[in-house]
Order: structure tokens, then C-alpha cells, then sequence
């Protein structure tokens, strides 16, 4: 697959940490006990079911088109990810989030700097490793001819619980 040359190109980003590896638990664990109070260590929250490999395939199979997959880590490779295909480009935390925001643990950190990730597109759509596309998708789907996005709203939404996915989903709609 190569990457493709287009007026709006679209790229993909996908978050992913692999709570196995030791050295991030160890640097996560140093983490946690200078800051105990303010770290969410539990479990639920690093767990990995092994199926980012699905969401490759996923994406190879329903959205042949997109420009690149910018895949980031905290300096983690999956051992079967080809990381000599062209579409994909792997980020390193350091190399976008500035040096005296790491180490971080937290999503909300990770995701709110995606936008200053090297040679990433105007036009991208970001994944969580457990969001999968499951069946084809055209790349009007998510930005309009004109490039500008594509983007949902809620018809009525509750009233959202603070620090909660449903705040950051319709933060801008409060």
C-alpha cells in the first residue's frame, strides 16, 4: 500500500499502550507513587485484549483510501505490526507532547496534543483501539468534498457528569 497524494488527505490516529511491558509498568508504577491521588492505575484502564490487529485489518479492508495511520505509543511496537508499510508512521509520545508533560498515563493528556504530531493531515479521524470500522467506508463519510469535517451531534443530550467520556463527547454542547 502506498501512501496517496490527494488535495485533502485523510489520516488515521490510534492511540495504544501495551500494559505488559515492563518498562511501562515500572515508569507508570514510579509515576503513580509520586502521585498517587491524582492516578487512575486501575486496571480497566490500560487493559489490552489483544485485538489491535483487528483494527489494521479493519482498516485495510473497509477504508483502503486513507492516507496514513499515525499509530502512537509510549515507545511500544506490536511484534506483528509491518512497521515497513508506507500508511503507517509510528509516534512516539515524545516526539508530539512536550517534555514536561511526560511521562503521561492519562488519555486526555495523550489525545489533546494529537494535533502537533509530525506530517499529520488537516483532515484526520481519531481512533481509540477499541472503535473498529466494520463495514466500508468512503472518505465523505467523515470530511465533505471541500475538506471541511463531517460531524455528529446529539439531539438531546444529558446533562454530562464531569470528567467523564460523556463530558468530553459533548463538552461543546453544554
Amino acid at each position: 500500500m502506498k501512501v496517496l497524494a490527494k488535495k485533502n488527505p485523510i489520516d488515521f490516529v490510534i492511540t495504544w499502550v501495551d500494559p505488559s511491558d515492563p518498562i511501562w509498568q515500572k515508569s507508570q508504577q514510579k509515576y503513580k507513587s509520586q502521585n498517587s491521588e491524582f492516578v487512575d492505575s486501575s486496571e480497566i484502564r490500560y487493559r489490552d485484549w489483544g485485538l489491535l490487529k483487528y483494527w489494521f485489518r479493519s482498516v485495510e479492508k473497509n477504508a483502503p483510501w486513507v492516507n496514513r495511520i499515525h499509530f502512537v505509543t509510549c515507545s511500544q511496537i506490536p511484534d506483528w505490526l509491518n512497521t515497513k508499510n508506507p500508511k503507517i508512521n509510528l509516534v512516539d509520545h515524545t516526539s508530539y507532547i512536550d517534555d514536561k508533560f511526560l511521562p503521561t498515563f492519562n488519555s486526555n493528556a495523550i489525545e489533546i496534543s494529537i494535533h502537533n504530531i509530525p506530517n499529520l493531515s488537516n483532515n484526520f479521524v481519531f481512533f481509540n483501539d477499541d472503535f473498529y470500522i466494520n463495514r466500508a467506508v468512503k472518505e465523505n463519510d467523515f470530511f465533505s468534498k471541500s475538506g471541511m469535517p463531517r460531524d455528529s451531534g446529539v439531539l438531546s443530550p444529558q446533562i454530562p457528569i464531569e470528567n467523564s467520556i460523556t463530558s468530553i463527547t459533548v463538552n461543546d454542547l453544554k
